[in-house]
């Protein structure tokens, strides 16, 4: 009898869209703020960094056989997916000012994405130096907006850099 369960094909497809996502809005707001060049080049390294996720997750894909790809996926990883593609779709990503973004972006970083990546990697990845890289990417990446001082970074008056729309 077959599963009614969505595939692991299904949770990697939705995980590479995900990070494309997640991509978009980054480089949607370096352009919001390419007036101030510090922060287009920060939302400029964020969107790489998720463009490196999901071909890092495509490549993964790529390896995994027919069969593999056919199993069912785990249900609770499928779920996080759904529910950090609902909040996607729920955020207002025309924000006013860097301070805005670099909060949406903590929201962003702080769902389940992360978690999805990392299961996906650990689980189905067959290189230890892949899977010890990308959790230490991982740390860097979320850690990034986590231990940013934004005054150091953009400038005392980093809350008053606004887009431009």
């Amino acid at each position: 009898m077959a599963s009614s369960r969505p595939a692991i094909a299904e949770l990697f497809e939705m995980s590479i869209s995900l990070e494309r996502q997640i991509q978009a809005v980054y480089l949607y707001w370096q352009t919001l703020f390419a007036s101030a060049p510090k922060a287009a080049s920060f939302w400029q390294e964020c969107a790489r960094e998720e463009d490196f996720h999901a071909r890092l997750l495509l490549n993964l894909s790529d390896q995994l056989t027919a069969e593999q790809l056919a199993e069912p996926a785990d249900i609770s990883i499928y779920e996080c997916a759904l529910r950090t593609q609902q909040l996607l779709g729920s955020l207002n990503k025309n924000v006013k000012t860097l301070d805005e973004a670099l909060e949406l972006a903590t929201r962003i970083e702080h769902s389940e994405v992360n978690s999805i990546l990392e299961f996906l990697v650990i689980h189905f990845s067959t290189k230890e130096l892949t899977k010890t890289m990308v959790q230490s990417q991982l740390r860097d990446h979320v850690g990034k907006l986590n231990l940013l001082t934004p005054a150091l970074i953009f400038g005392e008056n980093y809350k008053t850099i606004k887009a431009v729309n």
